[in-house]
């Protein structure tokens, strides 16, 4: 899987993989993710480092992909979805 600074990504632990956050920070089996992890609409910044099992990363298309190379595993995220 390809990653890169600044990418959008969800995580299957966070919010069952449906809140779209960004990679600020890569460790060889690490990602620091940031975004709202507020659990609600409070538009605050914060930061979390997560496995990279479990990254769900967005391609140049749009398309999220899983670890799995599976497309559309959130298809329908919601209106949080960027």
């Amino acid at each position: 899987m390809n990653i890169f600074l600044g990418q959008k990504a969800r995580h299957k632990d966070l919010y069952k993989g449906k809140e779209t956050l960004k990679i600020v920070g890569i460790r060889e089996n690490e990602v620091l993710l940031e975004g709202d992890f507020s659990d609600g609409t409070h538009n605050v910044k914060q930061e979390s480092w997560v496995p990279k099992k479990g990254l769900i990363t967005q391609n140049i298309w749009g398309d999220w992909i899983d670890n799995n190379n599976s497309i559309d595993f959130t298809k329908n995220a919601g209106p949080r979805d960027v």
